[in-house]
């Protein structure tokens, strides 16, 4: 970009800017007045057609069968087909596979810290205060 088109570029923009409206309060305005009625759609529709949410929970049946939720379902079918390995099988829990990267937390903390040429140790760094 070179010189004049430059200055043509900032005259275009402050000719643009003084025509527009400001940020605050009359796009902030607008967005609410919109959320405002985006809410009040979903409270009516909610009002008007309901949800349906299936029979009452029977808290004495011994017949109903739990499932996971839809975030569960991979480890579900990971211990279904290992349910023959058992030695495998806590890999597939949360829990054990959680703990596989607690070391690594400390050891990528204390690396920097081992470095041989001290201006690369982050305590000296300049971004460090």
């Amino acid at each position: 970009m070179n010189q004049a088109q430059k200055e043509q570029y900032l005259r275009d923009y402050s000719i643009l800017k003084n025509q527009g409206k400001p940020f605050f309060p009359y796009i902030v305005a607008r967005n609410a007045l919109m959320a405002v009625v985006v809410m009040f759609v979903i409270i009516f529709l909610a009002l008007m057609f309901g949800a349906e949410l299936g029979p009452k929970a029977d808290p004495t049946t011994t017949t109903y069968v739990p499932r996971p939720d839809w975030y569960f379902y991979f480890l579900f079918e990971v211990l279904r087909v290992m349910k023959n390995v058992p030695k495998f099988t806590p890999m597939a829990t949360i829990g054990r596979a959680d703990d596989l990267h607690d070391p690594a937390v400390p050891a990528a903390v204390l690396r920097p810290q081992s470095e041989r040429n001290i201006a690369r140790r982050r305590l000296r760094s300049p971004r460090v205060c």
